[in-house]
């Protein structure tokens, strides 16, 4: 191949294009490249360039004649009475895509004669689509798909050796005698699209033809630039991008008048809302130059931008502003004014009288280019002549959202000056400005109150130097004095938010020093967004050497602060008390002596410290020496006051618990607490407290040394006395619950607490027919003896619970105290799944069921009614039946008269919820129908009448009834007459507390909304 292709070629143009054109694997291309940039410029033969133009022409004439028989084949038998004498767009279909990107020429319609009748001219028939995406029939489709690619691989070919010669290292021909070559490939080039390779290699042709400013290169662009431009914009490319980039000096060469240029301009400004082209450089310098070259381009590029600005993201909207003032500024005087009043005037108002405040704002960010270039010289003269019209007045009118946008507007632009105008005229709007500044900080909308002292603040902190110390005195005083009380809470917050961003300027400290004092007491709020911005504003303060934070707010408030706070605030408190009780540049011995003073000043504050120190800086080295400071301290100080103590303890499990996250600090603990250390603490920590943070520490780190601690549990579950009032006791039972559940005790757990709460009711066990507990291994059976034999002591001492006959008030606290630890253990994720999957379920929940009937029936008789059991009773439903949960068997004993419970068909069809809720519904309207009654014997009406009136009150339907009727107990719960609550509300004969009453109720109509 390679020595024909040599022979030829000195002997014979034709033959060498020729076997050229059958060349098929690379490395014979390379060899063709190989042998024309080596062959001398004196041994190509003349006739070359015109040789090459011939067989370019004929191959594109042969392949346009393909594309056109074929679509007019099919076009004929779509519309069946055409032929292809008679339709004149077939005839010219060479002649319009040779010439696509010109003017488009006008075809006439041949008109039939038929007589001396002259008929209508038939419509203008559908321009016709290219070969490949209008299917064609053919005698012989493969023969002519293959005579196809054949001709545009011989293309392919032609293309190469175009390029190779007329890129020639020695320059073999001039560039002109090739020119009808390559004009002959670039005219055809849109018909190539089923070879796209074809496509790039005769646009990179042209591409370089331009670039080296070969003679006619404005010729070969017209269908090159419009194909790269699109490749752009589909592949998405940034070097098809770079390409386009290069080119775009062609597109002045283009007359944007013409009609037939329109599928360009698309392209173009398709390219504004392209995300290749807003995020790169080259692509936002490319839209720019687009302004300059026609203005209703320019147009319609600018009403595509303002189409985009209310969908926008930043970084788009960031992108048109730099795009619109890189074109203003070399734009020249038609297009500068159609961008300020076409464009900008429009930006300007959009800003001001927008609708939403997220498309004011987007507005704004666009604006923001030009805002941000001010020192260039004619922005500000500009920004002026277009705002100040109608800044000022929108300012002072009645809409709020209005003055909101306008004075956004004027923070941006501050100040708003005339570089035309006197230093007198400056200085009067400069005091114009201030004026309405201070004005809006008195406004009526609490949002404007909002943007005004945030934006004074900015105003203040980046023209300190410029404004008078008269003005910036009256404007901080206005703002800490008055605007800090505000009754709105964002105003509050937006003072704190100033005053932080105003610490960023060191030129304003030496005033701050004085005011900041007065704003110490909104540490204070109730609003707990302020209590974190006051938290903010001093650690703010705490880098700024000058200034000391505990004169704005005292140590005594943050130390209670830190105690008693919402955790969010706690964590910042104790990153700004770190460096002053547990600093990192003293010795550890120090910095424990330092952490234990906070301790003993105030054992909550100091508790919460060790547990956020961690999350907050503090080394875990360091901390896990204060951990063993703080087991010496508490087993060998033994005159230690009980209350640092407790602290101490409260400390150690704290920090124990966020050590443990960590997997090396954990392991030191583990070691550290798996020897006689707990044992120890157990015997030194007798308080509820310190019971407390021992189990948490057990519960942390696994240990075997049990039979104390087992105790400790027994004690606090048991001794419940008080729980529902004790916050430290709680803290303490839930610790006792994770530990026993830890130790596979949880069942064991279960069955205390039913036992408390069916001592209430019957001194007999209730059994629910519940699963038979699962064979226990020898380990949990010895736990398991251990536990019930302490509980068995625990009674055998004459702490017993009274019967259901009469109970007393201690009885009630112990049974409200097990009902809410059932309650309390539905609220962790691992106590509730394993009540719920416990095997007694059963018995807890007919033993809270028990203890509802009952102490609903004594309310009467009682001074108070404890919601504790009904609480646990209708949560613990309303889990089972999120989680599915059926019991085989709910009857128990003690069935209360007149309720739904005697109705044994009602049972089969009814839900376990819905069971669960009519049995409390029962037992409530018996107790209602009781107090109505002894108000109808109380009646100060004697009449007949009154007394029809009541008996047709009393008889009501039966809740079976009600129910079936219904077909869902939530409506049923809703539809009940209003004279089946006619016993709620004050009465001279209603003996418990009103507030009761309403946990009650409130309670019942919670699990009427959730079956609803």
């Amino acid at each position: 191949m390679e020595a024909s292709l040599a022979s030829s070629l000195r002997d014979s143009p034709e033959k060498f294009l020729r076997i050229a054109g059958k060349i098929q694997s690379r490395p014979e291309k390379s060899s063709l490249k190989t042998l024309i940039w080596t062959t001398p410029s004196s041994s190509f033969p003349p006739s070359l360039p015109s040789s090459l133009s011939d067989v370019i022409s004929r191959c594109v004439k042969e392949f346009k004649k393909s594309l056109g028989s074929g679509n007019f084949r099919h076009q004929s038998q779509n519309s069946g009475h055409h032929n292809e004498d008679s339709d004149p767009q077939s005839q010219n279909l060479d002649h319009e895509i040779e010439n696509s990107g010109h003017e488009k020429e006008n075809s006439g319609h041949e008109k039939e004669n038929s007589g001396d009748v002259e008929t209508p001219p038939p419509p203008p028939t559908k321009k016709l689509r290219r070969s490949t995406r209008n299917p064609k029939p053919n005698p012989n489709p493969d023969t002519s798909i293959r005579r196809e690619q054949a001709l545009l691989h011989e293309l392919h070919i032609y293309t190469c050796i175009a390029h190779l010669c007329t890129f020639h290292p020695n320059g073999a021909f001039p560039p002109s005698v090739l020119l009808p070559a390559v004009q002959a490939l670039h005219d055809s080039l849109s018909i190539y699209e089923p070879d796209p390779n074809l496509q790039l290699s005769i646009a990179s042709l042209c591409e370089e033809w331009w670039k080296k400013n070969l003679p006619d290169k404005e010729t070969l662009i017209s269908q090159s630039v419009p194909y790269l431009l699109s490749r752009s914009l589909s592949q998405g490319k940034k070097s098809d991008l770079r390409r386009v980039y290069a080119l775009k000096e062609t597109l002045t060469f283009f007359d944007f008048m013409d009609t037939s240029i329109e599928d360009l301009k698309l392209l173009l400004v398709r390219c504004v809302i392209t995300p290749l082209y807003l995020k790169t450089e080259e692509g936002r310098k490319f839209i720019a130059f687009l302004f300059g070259l026609n203005i209703q381009l320019l147009k319609e590029i600018l009403a595509m931008i303002r189409s985009q600005i209310p969908f926008g993201r930043k970084s788009m909207l960031e992108g048109y502003g730099e795009i619109v003032f890189r074109a203003w500024k070399v734009a020249e005087s038609l297009t500068r004014e159609e961008i300020d009043n076409g464009f900008l005037q429009s930006l300007i108002e959009g800003a001001i009288h927008a609708g939403s405040r997220v498309l004011a704002s987007s507005a704004r960010r666009v604006l923001g280019a030009f805002v941000n270039q001010r020192t260039i010289v004619g922005v500000e003269g500009v920004l002026f002549r277009l705002t100040e019209p109608v800044l000022f007045r929108s300012l002072q009118v009645a809409n709020s959202n209005v003055r909101q946008n306008a004075l956004l507007l004027l923070i941006d632009l501050f100040p708003l000056e005339d570089p035309s105008a006197t230093k007198e005229v400056q200085d009067t709007l400069l005091d114009k400005q201030f004026f309405l500044l201070e004005k809006l900080l008195n406004d009526d909308c609490p949002g404007v109150r909002v943007v005004a002292v945030e934006g004074t603040c900015r105003i203040l902190c980046l023209f300190w130097e410029v404004i008078p110390s008269s003005t910036t005195s009256k404007l901080l005083s206005r703002i800490v004095e008055s605007m800090s009380c505000d009754t709105c809470s964002e105003v509050r917050l937006s003072v704190l938010n100033g005053l932080i961003y105003l610490l960023n300027n060191p030129q304003t400290h030496e005033v701050l020093k004085v005011l900041l004092p007065r704003v110490g007491r909104m540490f204070q709020d109730p609003v707990l967004s302020i209590r974190l911005a006051v938290a903010d504003l001093l650690l703010a303060l705490k880098d700024v050497l000058s200034f000391q934070y505990t004169k704005v707010v005292g140590i005594d408030t943050l130390v209670s602060s830190l105690a008693e706070d919402h955790p969010l605030v706690s964590k910042r408190v104790t990153r700004l008390l770190i460096p002053s009780y547990f600093p990192s540049n003293l010795p550890v011995k120090e910095a424990c002596s330092r952490c234990i003073t906070l301790i003993k000043r105030s054992p909550q504050a100091g508790a919460r410290f060790c547990e956020y120190s961690l999350s907050e800086g503090s080394s875990p080295e360091s901390l896990l020496e204060l951990v063993k400071v703080f087991v010496s301290l508490v087993l060998s100080a033994n005159d230690m006051n009980p209350i640092n103590r407790d602290g101490i303890f409260m400390a150690l499990g704290k920090l124990c618990c966020s050590l443990s996250s960590d997997a090396s600090c954990k392991e030191v603990l583990q070691k550290l607490f798996s020897g006689k250390i707990l044992r120890r603490l157990l015997t030194s920590g007798t308080r509820v407290c310190a019971q407390a943070s021992i189990l948490e520490i057990a519960s942390t780190f696994s240990t075997t040394d049990v039979s104390k601690l087992l105790e400790i549990c027994v004690d606090l579950v048991t001794e419940c006395g008080n729980l529902c009032e004790d916050t430290e006791r709680q803290a303490a039972v839930r610790f006792a619950h994770t530990l026993l559940l830890s130790f596979d005790l949880f069942d064991e757990l279960l069955e205390t607490l039913t036992n408390l709460l069916q001592r209430l009711s019957s001194g007999i066990p209730i059994n629910c027919g519940h699963q038979k507990l699962k064979k226990k291994s020898k380990k949990k059976s010895r736990l398991s003896s251990s536990i019930k034999n302490l509980i068995k002591q625990k009674y055998t001492k004459g702490n017993r619970l009274h019967n259901s006959g009469q109970s007393n008030v201690g009885d009630d606290l112990l049974v409200a105290g097990a009902a809410w630890q059932v309650n309390d253990m539905l609220t962790a994720v691992n106590t509730r799944r394993a009540l719920l999957d416990s095997p007694i379920l059963g018995s807890v929940l007919s033993a809270l069921k028990s203890v509802c009937q009952t102490i609903i029936e004594q309310c009467l008789d009682s001074k108070c009614l404890n919601t504790s059991p009904v609480r646990a009773y209708i949560a613990l439903s309303m889990h089972m039946a999120l989680h599915s949960i059926n019991l085989s068997d709910t009857n128990v004993p003690g069935e209360v008269e007149n309720s739904v419970l005697h109705s044994s068909s009602s049972l089969p069809t009814q839900s376990g919820i819905d069971y669960q809720l009519d049995y409390i519904l029962a037992c409530t309207e018996k107790l209602f129908d009781s107090s109505q009654n002894q108000d109808i014997k109380c009646s100060p009406f004697k009449n007949k009448k009154g007394q029809a009136r009541c008996r047709r009150s009393k008889r009501r339907e039966p809740l079976v009834d009600v129910l079936q009727e219904s077909g869902s107990l939530g409506r049923s719960a809703n539809s009940r007459r209003d004279s089946d609550w006619v016993a709620i509300g004050p009465s001279s004969n209603w003996p418990f507390r009103a507030e009761d009453a309403i946990v009650l109720m409130l309670t019942l109509g919670t699990l009427t909304r959730f079956l609803q």
